[in-house]
């Protein structure tokens, strides 16, 4: 699994940034097996009333499934980092749970010659 961090913003200073990736890979060391590779962008955007807001943007690149990405936008850019880790460790844990549910529903209908679904 590899970690990218990277970012438009002089705010991203070097601690901050090795703090980030220690996170994402602690959470993720958990998951190696069907995680590829996480990479994380921080950038501004400007918000509803004229105000800048840190967007973060992280894509989770999943083994055998479609990718996950999620955005949020926040006042600073560890909000917007938290918020982003916590859903997509959310979306993690709910892929993983419904490939549970289905490997035990089809597990008495297997044959075997059929193709069993790996997790």
């Amino acid at each position: 699994m590899t970690v990218s961090v990277e970012s438009r913003l002089e705010e991203l200073t070097p601690g901050l940034k090795f703090d980030l990736e220690r996170r994402l890979g602690r959470l993720y060391r958990k998951a190696s097996s069907s995680v590829r590779k996480v990479s994380v962008t921080f950038g501004n955007i400007k918000g509803p009333k004229g105000k800048v807001l840190k967007q973060c943007r992280l894509i989770l690149r999943l083994v055998n499934a479609p990718s996950v990405m999620v955005v949020t936008r926040r006042g600073d850019i560890e909000n917007a980092f938290f918020d982003a880790y916590e859903r997509a460790s959310h979306t993690l844990s709910k892929r993983k749970k419904t490939k549970i549910n289905l490997l035990r529903s089809q597990k008495g209908k297997l044959q075997s010659g059929d193709i069993s679904i790996p997790i």
